[in-house]
């Protein structure tokens, strides 16, 4: 035996290694620098295969993640269906506003389907006693379903009063506070 092979025998599984591709291809010539590049490449070939693994077990993680929105702090039931009734309230706010109002809200309160009430808010305001009474009504409809105010162009005066007492208000990227328009 000469030296080479006196030292694979004493190196584990890297000879095991060596010695398997020895039969395949002549190795057997080769010096001991030889042994040496081999043992290199075949490191070098399971630390990109132990690194590929792990890249595609963090891909698949990530992935699971996102599906799963484990990502998402308010987790929403995405199965479950929204149905929110719009009401477009483009008027001056009057006694017989509210009336005509607290009549299609109690429409939307009795109705089951409906989860929500979304108010489409242009109004400049009006009479401070229907405002009122307006804002009141709205405070108790909220025990029983939510209530979303979206400001398309105005919402002033007794409408904001009134907007005031929803769950929450949305107003248009477009509208500025102390907007002055000569």
């Amino acid at each position: 035996m000469n030296k080479i092979e006196n030292k694979i025998e004493d190196k584990g599984i890297f000879q095991k290694i060596y010695s398997f591709f020895d039969k395949i291809l002549p190795f057997r010539k080769a010096n001991e620098n030889s042994f040496y590049r081999v043992k290199s490449i075949i490191s070098t070939l399971i630390g990109i295969g132990v690194f590929i693994f792990l890249l595609v077990e963090i891909l698949i993680a990530f992935n699971f993640m996102v599906s799963s929105n484990l990502f998402n702090k308010n987790k929403v039931d995405i199965k479950k269906e929204h149905n929110i009734a719009v009401l477009n309230f483009n008027e001056q706010i009057t006694i017989d506003t509210y009336k005509r109002f607290k009549a299609k809200m109690d429409k939307f309160k009795k109705n089951k389907k409906i989860d929500s009430v979304l108010i489409v808010f242009n109004s400049g305001g009006g009479s401070p006693s229907a405002s009122d009474d307006m804002a009141n009504y709205i405070l108790d409809f909220k025990k029983d379903k939510k209530v979303y105010v979206y400001v398309q162009s105005i919402c002033a005066s007794g409408a904001y009063y009134i907007a005031s007492a929803a769950n929450y208000i949305y107003a248009n990227r477009n509208i500025k506070p102390n907007q002055t328009w000569s």
